[in-house]
C-alpha cells in the first residue's frame, strides 16, 4: 500500500504534464489554421513562431498548416531571398508529414503544391503524388478544387484513370453542392477537361 501511495503522485503529475502538452499542441494548431485565413502579416507571423518549433512539438495538422503558411509564403515572396526561406520552410514541414503520415491525402497535395515552386509546369515526382492524393481520397471538399485546377492544367500529361478520377471529383463536388458548379465550370473554362466533365454532367458517361 505504501509503495502504490507514491506511486499516485507520479502517476497524477504525469498525466498533468500529458494534458498540459496535448492542451498547448491543440492551442498552437487552432492558431495556426486560423492564421491561414489572416492577412499575410498574420501568416509570417505565425510562421516566424512556430516554423522551427521541433516535431514533437507539433501534430500532424499543425505541420500540415505550417507547410500551407510556408507554400503562401513563398508564392507571395517579394524577394528572392524571402522565397528561398519560405520554400525551406515549407520543405522541412513536408519532410516531416512523409515520415509521420507518407500516405495521407494532404501529404500528396502538398508535395504536389511544392513541386509546382521548383517545377512551374510539374515533374514526374509533383504528377505521381497528385496521382497518389487520389488513392489516399477521392473525394476531398478542402482540396477538392485545387485537385481540379491542377488536372486541368495538366490534363494532357494525365493518364486515362487520373483523368477520371479528377473529373469523379469534379462531379461529385457539383453533385454534393450544386452552388459549386458555377465555380468547377470557370476552374474547367472550355478545357479538354472542361468538355469531358460537361460530358458527364449532361449524363453521358
Amino acid at each position: 500500500m505504501k509503495g502504490a501511495a507514491l506511486a499516485m503522485p507520479t502517476i497524477c503529475m504525469g498525466l498533468a504534464i500529458w494534458a498540459a502538452s496535448t492542451a498547448s499542441q491543440e492551442w498552437t494548431t487552432q492558431s495556426i489554421l486560423l492564421a491561414m485565413h489572416g492577412s499575410r502579416d498574420d501568416r509570417l507571423a505565425m510562421l516566424a513562431d512556430h516554423a522551427d518549433d521541433p516535431p514533437e512539438a507539433l501534430g500532424d495538422r499543425a505541420t500540415a498548416g505550417l507547410a500551407e503558411l510556408a507554400l503562401m509564403a513563398a508564392t507571395q515572396a517579394p524577394s528572392r531571398g524571402e522565397r528561398s526561406l519560405a520554400k525551406a520552410r515549407a520543405g522541412r514541414q513536408i519532410e516531416r508529414l512523409t515520415c509521420t503520415r507518407p500516405n495521407g491525402v494532404t501529404t500528396q497535395v502538398l508535395i504536389t503544391q511544392f513541386d509546382l515552386l521548383e517545377h512551374p509546369f510539374a515533374s514526374s515526382r509533383g504528377l505521381q503524388a497528385y496521382a497518389a492524393s487520389y488513392r489516399s481520397a477521392p473525394f476531398r471538399m478542402q482540396e477538392g478544387r485545387w485537385r481540379i485546377a491542377y488536372g486541368t492544367a495538366l490534363w494532357r500529361r494525365l493518364p486515362d484513370e487520373v483523368r477520371q478520377n479528377m473529373l469523379n471529383e469534379a462531379e461529385w463536388l457539383t453533385r454534393f453542392n450544386g452552388d459549386q458548379r458555377v465555380a468547377i465550370e470557370k476552374l474547367l473554362g472550355d478545357s479538354p477537361a472542361g468538355v469531358a466533365y460537361q460530358f458527364r454532367m449532361a449524363g453521358g458517361a
